[in-house]
């Protein structure tokens, strides 16, 4: 496990205009590299995005990054593709973007929420419990971005792009908490900015009052539900490494497999330092670069080592990459993923 940083191979301001993002490029052993960006979120935004609001299903994060002239960025949470879809990818886990939901939790799973007009941040363990209620009916949510089937019910956001055969389903479409369209037969899409409910619906009418509501439950601080619930960002991953300036000993809550956790891939991870200054970090694994990765500890180990008061991990292997302004190249992967953190200029 890297509990101290042996050498560190290069080290200064980011190669961008802006110095409220610092990088520094870390090599405890000869088959370790780890890039870090430093951020002051007092003099830049930090958001995430989807590729989907650049018109792609999935893109590569140096691609996302340079359409919103970010500074910054890294990949996000895991993502999975649709059945029976060789294009529609959505996320795995609890994604919210100002304000919309794109994802919720099967199994719970550490996650970061942030609000960037107070600069609140939150760290947690989190399970989700979801539900619709039209007029007075209250109908549970069985999954999102997931077409389901009997009495289930699904939950679809814009982030489902693949059309959808009515055959054995009745399609609600919910905007500005109302019931704006219903179908029962053909072909639909779920329209931009709207969710659509999707089951054996019926006594549902055009103009009903319609309340999406995704119920978020920290399973660390509950005297934090009020906030999360009001946070405008969350982004999940998993597993959660520290918490309150304590390193997570066991995994078990979160459910992942052990080689997950022991084995070495590359990885990227969101932190918090005792300053407020978050930091973006990437471990690399690559054959062209002859770097190992790390597990789970160790990352963990290093997030400490470097001053992490709150660390979670995101999407990692393939998935994990780094784009920094000025040198988009940053990182050896740079596969396509459906989201990614950006820190962009305040102004």
């Amino acid at each position: 496990m890297i509990c101290t940083l042996m050498s560190i191979a290069v080290s200064g301001e980011a190669k961008t205009a802006n110095s409220a993002v610092q990088y520094k490029k870390y090599t405890p052993n000869e088959l370790t590299l780890i890039h870090v960006l430093t951020i002051n979120p007092k003099t830049t935004k930090i958001t995430a995005t989807r590729a989907h609001d650049i018109g792609q299903s999935i893109a590569t994060v140096g691609t996302i990054a340079q359409q919103y002239k970010a500074l910054a960025a890294i990949n996000g949470g895991f993502f999975r593709l649709n059945e029976q879809s060789t294009s529609n990818w959505v996320p795995a886990g609890v994604l919210k973007i100002n304000k919309q939901w794109h994802g919720i939790a099967y199994r719970s799973r550490g996650a970061i929420g942030w609000d960037p007009t107070t600069g609140k941040v939150l760290f947690d363990i989190l399970q989700t419990k979801s539900n619709v209620k039209i007029k007075q009916r209250d109908m549970p949510v069985n999954a999102m971005n997931k077409i389901v089937f009997g009495n289930r019910i699904a939950l679809l956001s814009d982030s489902y792009t693949d059309a959808i055969n009515l055959v054995d389903h009745t399609a609600i479409i919910i905007s500005d908490h109302r019931v704006q369209a219903i179908y029962n037969t053909g072909e639909v899409t779920v329209p931009t900015d709207t969710y659509m409910l999707l089951g054996n619906l019926n006594t549902i009418a055009l103009g009903d009052s319609a309340v999406v509501s995704i119920n978020v439950q920290p399973q660390l601080e509950s005297a934090t539900y009020k906030a999360w619930n009001n946070m405008p960002f969350i982004v999940s991953g998993g597993p959660l490494l520290i918490h309150k300036k304590n390193k997570i000993t066991n995994f078990k809550k979160e459910q992942l497999h052990p080689s997950f956790i022991n084995d070495r891939y590359a990885r990227t991870g969101v932190g918090l330092l005792a300053d407020g200054s978050w930091v973006f970090v990437v471990a690399e694994r690559s054959l062209l670069q002859e770097t190992q990765g790390l597990s789970i500890y160790e990352f963990q180990d290093f997030m400490y080592s470097i001053g992490c008061v709150e660390a979670v991990n995101l999407d990692g292997g393939g998935s994990s990459a780094m784009y920094l302004q000025g040198d988009p190249y940053l990182t050896a992967n740079d596969r396509p993923v459906v989201d990614v953190l950006m820190v962009l200029a305040k102004n």
